[in-house]
């Protein structure tokens, strides 16, 4: 994602420190669906934002529509959108939103551009950098950085990239390999060049292991237990 959309969720996280009742109801979905929402607004360049409800829920990994409508209420209730238009069913149309001015305002006035402005001088020096050792100007977008998408807090992928692992893996395994990833960078504070490289490199192994390991524990009222030595040497 571009500098715009790392802004904002910066933004979304410092209010979040300062807002109590954020703090005491945000959980994951929250997060997902404001960053499906700061991407939206990079790709469409519109203030206004359509959210059509089967689509919505597949960008921001939500489950049911229901989760959809209260993460949309808690945003508003949170200041940091603005609930345009209420889309109640199929024939209303969708549900349009607005990140609120006051948010904006409070956390990044200076900082994110309207996105009528959105080609600022910063965004266009992001096209090209030097080289430290060599002084050449390098293509940052050759690289697909600025057209790559925050998928978790800390985890970027361009969205072929997200695509081609949903179609090897599926969607529920592909979520899965961004949680465990982003817990690992948060929890080790290591970066990587590309996070594809690195899920290609051992995520998705992990991943393959945790399932196995789960599924090959006996199951004691539809749960997984682990094995008991014991049984194990009575069964033999």
């Amino acid at each position: 994602m571009d500098s715009i959309g790392y802004l904002l969720t910066k933004a979304f996280y410092a209010e979040w420190k300062e807002n109590e009742a954020m703090q005491v109801g945000c959980k994951s979905h929250h997060s997902s669906l404001y960053t499906w929402l700061c991407e939206l607004r990079n790709i469409v360049k519109v203030e206004i934002l359509d959210l059509p409800r089967e689509y919505t829920m597949k960008m921001a990994f939500i489950g049911s529509p229901s989760t959809l409508d209260k993460c949309i209420e808690d945003l508003a209730e949170w200041g940091i959108i603005e609930i345009v238009f209420r889309g109640r069913n199929q024939w209303s149309g969708p549900t349009k939103v607005k990140i609120a001015c006051s948010f904006m305002n409070k956390h990044c006035t200076s900082t994110v551009p309207a996105v009528n402005q959105h080609r600022t001088r910063t965004e266009r020096a992001l096209n090209t950098i030097k080289s430290n050792k060599t002084g050449k100007k390098k293509k940052i977008d050759k690289e697909g950085i600025i057209d790559k998408v925050l998928f978790r807090e800390n985890v970027l992928l361009l969205q072929t990239e997200f695509d081609t692992l949903v179609e090897k893996h599926g969607q529920a395994f592909a979520s899965d390999c961004l949680d465990k990833l982003s817990s690992y960078k948060l929890a080790s504070g290591k970066n990587y060049e590309s996070d594809y490289g690195a899920i290609n490199q051992w995520v998705i192994k992990a991943v393959k292991k945790d399932n196995t390991d789960v599924l090959s524990r006996p199951l004691l009222n539809g749960l997984a237990v682990a094995p008991n030595p014991t049984v194990n040497r009575l069964q033999r």
